[in-house]
């Protein structure tokens, strides 16, 4: 998150600034310890991170948390300077310190400070700390710091023994009064306010529809055909035009043009927005919060869905949570090129739409027209909260259209694909095509369906849905994602606890199958739902 601020004020133009992050022992054996150190690297980021090697990572001592002789040493593996001093002496921290963040500002390189030091109590009020080797605590590493800094003001006459008692009386009364203060307060009443709707504020004021619609734009922007993924890249060109606050961010986005060519020729048009990263999904999305925070709106690229689960710390516990906690707004897009194409197998077609649904905080959007791809894409850079935008990588090529118009359906709100009366089939993204071949199948045996198209998965628009189902009085919820815990179930869930009545028979779900996914063509064919399977299904549900 350091990295984003510092990177942000790089693109700003902005020097001078100098981020230092703090972490103890046991954090530097995380991955996102050494993507942040890289990544400044590699970026030239003035950043300072200080270690506090309290010799445990709760009882597990440093023999057993690295092999190094110092973690100071870790600095050369990424082409930077490392310092080790002792933690417990004051002054001779503050003079590191000087000199370090004097030196990254001046060189705009980062630094690894390790200071030394002991941990005098135990973890937690439970832990009693007897693992801690008696050796350590005689050391000079040992000692208590506050202490060292009394002797030394007593030692130089610049403090009376009368003077720091009187220091640690004022510091227990003022500490005893927050306590009293904070142990005083009543505890809060959710029935007193909708806390939930305050703390979501963004989701309400920048996203949702007010339960209605605005009329969808009609100006076309181009007479000439265009694919979905050519309509990701102009809607890219055109808010990295319009917002200067906008960058991309990614694995060879630049030169290259990004894995399926997204962002192709940006780099030319805009140099220095469009930025290659090192391959680091923690560090790429923890960057893109900081940056956020700084007041800049990133768009990253994660080259396949699957490899974001890399990042999902830095999605879930950072981005989605950064306005509960703060009240800072973290407008960042992630794009995941997603679902499975022939031969990707189990790593690069995973649909995770349902994982990232599950998360307060973040916006999930599944596009499945060209012109979606290109409203929805404008509409999830301008919002203010995280957005996961899902592409469907099949549709990259094979979707066509004949013009992209400027404004789409509100984001939130859900599309009918197709008219009916028999039946509703409620799915997203390139679902929504094999629902529309097995509609134009059952139209041959008299069967008229209804196709929900949901464009985000969250929000999910149920009033669309139930009203479809009001309309045909059966439902069949389509996804390429696996069955448990998907969209599926959810809106089969919604449907069931708010228009139960409105059925006249069980709704059914049909997924991919409960497996990892085939690299063989043929098995990959049977694995996720086609037009046939879905016709299938429809017709179970329309003979109950």
């Amino acid at each position: 998150m350091v990295n984003g601020i510092l990177f942000a004020r790089k693109l700003k133009g902005i020097t001078g600034t100098v981020g230092v992050a703090s972490i103890g022992d046991g954090g530097t054996s995380t991955g996102a310890f050494h993507e942040a150190l890289n990544q400044a690297s590699v970026e030239k980021l003035p950043l300072v991170v200080v270690v506090a090697n309290n010799q445990y990572a709760y009882s597990t001592p440093n023999s057993r948390q690295f092999a190094c002789r110092s973690l100071a040493d870790r600095a050369i593996g990424y082409g930077i300077s490392g310092y080790e001093i002792n933690g417990t002496d004051l002054e001779s921290c503050l003079d590191v310190l000087k000199q370090t963040i004097e030196e990254a500002r001046l060189t705009s390189t980062p630094k690894l400070v390790v200071a030394n030091l002991l941990r005098l109590c135990g973890h937690g009020e439970h832990d009693d700390a007897s693992y801690i080797d008696p050796k350590i605590k005689d050391s000079p590493i040992g000692r208590d710091c506050i202490r060292i800094a009394e002797e030394r003001l007593l030692q130089r006459g610049w403090a009376s023994q009368q003077e720091i008692t009187m220091i640690w009386e004022e510091a227990k009364v003022t500490v005893d009064r927050v306590v009293a203060e904070v142990q005083s307060e009543p505890a809060p009443d959710p029935y007193a306010e909708d806390w939930c709707a305050l703390k979501t504020k963004h989701l309400a004021d920048t996203l949702l529809y007010p339960r209605g619609t605005r009329p969808a734009g009609r100006r076309a922007r181009s007479t000439m055909s265009i694919t979905y993924l050519e309509a990701i890249r102009e809607a890219l060109a055109r808010a990295l035009a319009e917002d200067p606050r906008v960058f991309i961010y990614g694995q060879d986005v630049g030169r290259f043009g990004g894995a399926f060519k997204a962002t192709k020729n940006l780099i030319e048009q805009f140099p220095g927005r469009v930025i290659d990263a090192p391959i680091s999904e923690d560090a790429i999305i923890g960057l893109a919060v900081g940056a956020a925070i700084e007041g800049l709106r990133p768009v990253i690229e994660i080259q396949f869905a699957d490899f974001s689960l890399l990042g999902l710390n830095q999605i879930v516990n950072q981005a989605a949570t950064l306005f509960w906690r703060t009240g800072t707004p973290c407008p960042i897009t992630i794009r995941l090129p997603s679902g499975g194409t022939i031969g990707s197998g189990p790593f690069h077609s995973q649909c995770l739409e349902a994982i990232y649904a599950h998360f307060p905080g973040l916006i999930v959007m599944t596009p499945a027209t060209v012109e979606d791809a290109y409203t929805m894409l404008l509409d999830a850079i301008k919002i203010d909260d995280p957005v996961i935008f899902i592409e469907h990588k099949l549709l990259y090529y094979h979707l066509k259209a004949d013009h992209l118009h400027d404004e789409g359906l509100p984001v939130g709100k859900a599309r009918i694909a197709r008219e009916g009366r028999d039946l509703t089939i409620v799915t997203y993204g390139a679902m929504v095509h094999e629902s529309i071949a097995a509609a134009e199948e059952l139209a041959s045996e008299g069967y008229e369906i209804e196709i929900v198209d949901l464009r985000t998965v969250k929000p999910i628009d149920t009033d669309t849905v139930i009203a479809s189902v009001a309309r045909t009085g059966r439902l069949l919820c389509v996804s390429e994602a696996w069955p448990w815990g998907g969209v599926a179930a959810e809106v089969i869930a919604r449907v069931v606890s708010e228009g139960f009545g409105l059925l006249d028979a069980p709704p059914l779900r049909l997924n991919a199958k409960d497996t990892p996914i085939p690299f063989h063509p043929n098995l990959w064919s049977m694995h996720r739902p086609t037009a046939r399977t879905i016709a299938d299904a429809a017709r179970k549900v329309l003979r109950f």
